[in-house]
């Protein structure tokens, strides 16, 4: 549409009486990146309905589902390959030190009944990127991951370009939130841009945007607000795998 940053302001004055909205679809519209941030913060602070609308909640696991299970369990689960567990998201989890994460690694890496991984505000770094991508290196059923506001850099940004060298399953990637710059994501992008699915984007379609509802995307301040594919070449990037 022809939606500028005037009226988006209007919807931010509508969410502040109306705390009913969880997503709202803003794409392809010429608004501010910080008139999105501020819808952006509005809405993240609602509790979400689930990771994926797509995914039944007999077929997830959520941070607010684990108050009786422990990580442990839930890595149990994963190296078991339960069928009900096809959704992850350890949102708000401290996942950054001790080596249940690398437990967790260990088990996506050979888990087959994943297909959505969310790993928000859990605190990890490049480093934790490195050892996760690598484990995406070797699964194939994982098409959506969200890696929203953690400290990722453009070091654990590399990390995972050269994990989407060799995955091909992957189709979705959330980096909004972290210091990852334009240029990267838009390599990110040029990757995901041919392997997005009908059904990833319907899951995915009604995401505010601002934020790619196809692609990766930074939300580091300053940075803008959405980054398209590009045709860039990665060739000559040498990456550690």
């Amino acid at each position: 549409n022809a939606i500028t940053s005037a009226g988006a302001k209007f919807l931010i004055g509508t969410l502040d009486s109306n705390d009913v909205l969880r997503e709202i679809e803003l794409e392809g519209n010429a608004i501010d990146d910080d008139i999105l941030d501020d819808i952006y913060d509005i809405l993240d602070e609602r509790p979400q309905l689930s990771t994926a609308a797509s995914v039944s909640q007999a077929a997830s696991v959520s941070h607010s589902s684990i108050g009786e299970m422990s990580l442990a369990e839930i890595v149990d689960r994963l190296f078991s390959d339960d069928p009900k567990l096809v959704e992850l998201s350890l949102d708000g989890m401290n996942l950054a030190d001790g080596s249940e994460f690398d437990s967790l690694v260990d088990a996506l890496t050979t888990n087959e009944m994943v297909t959505k991984l969310s790993l928000n505000h859990t605190g990890m770094n490049d480093d934790n990127l490195a050892s996760l991508s690598m484990a995406l290196s070797e699964n194939n059923t994982i098409t959506y991951i969200s890696l929203r506001d953690n400290q990722i850099t453009d070091e654990g940004c590399e990390y995972l370009l050269g994990c989407l060298d060799t995955n091909e399953t992957i189709e979705f990637i959330d980096l909004s939130g972290n210091q990852v710059g334009d240029n990267l994501i838009e390599e990110v992008n040029a990757c995901l841009a041919p392997r997005l699915s009908s059904s990833v984007a319907e899951s995915i379609g009604t995401s505010v945007s601002g934020r790619s509802s196809a692609y990766a995307r930074s939300h580091a301040t300053g940075r803008s607000g959405m980054t398209s594919a590009s045709g860039r070449s990665r060739a000559s990037r040498s990456r550690a795998t």
